[in-house]
């Protein structure tokens, strides 16, 4: 608040006529850049995110650990597949 004040004189220099009187408006910055309530669609709870980043953590981990990327985690992609649909690829 106390920049405000500080730059009362730039503050003064963009007031905003009045489209009936054609006198300036005083410009209040309390009233344009305060939100007094946050709308909350726009926030997330801190235990929704830390939750979110451990399941990812623990799925990264299971698929570096486990082997599961590369050419040995396709491998074990279509072994499950065929395990699944009990048909073997025509390759």
């Amino acid at each position: 608040m106390r920049a405000f004040v500080l730059h009362k004189d730039i503050f003064d220099e963009i007031k905003i006529p009045s489209p009936k009187t054609q006198e300036p408006v005083p410009w209040i910055p309390s009233l344009t850049l305060s939100d007094p309530e946050p709308k909350s669609s726009e926030i997330f709870p801190v235990s929704s995110v830390l939750t979110f980043m451990l399941a990812v953590g623990l799925a990264h981990f299971i698929i570096v650990v486990g082997g599961l990327s590369g050419s040995r985690g396709y491998a074990k992609l279509e072994s499950v597949r065929v395990w699944m649909t009990g048909t073997v690829p025509s390759d």
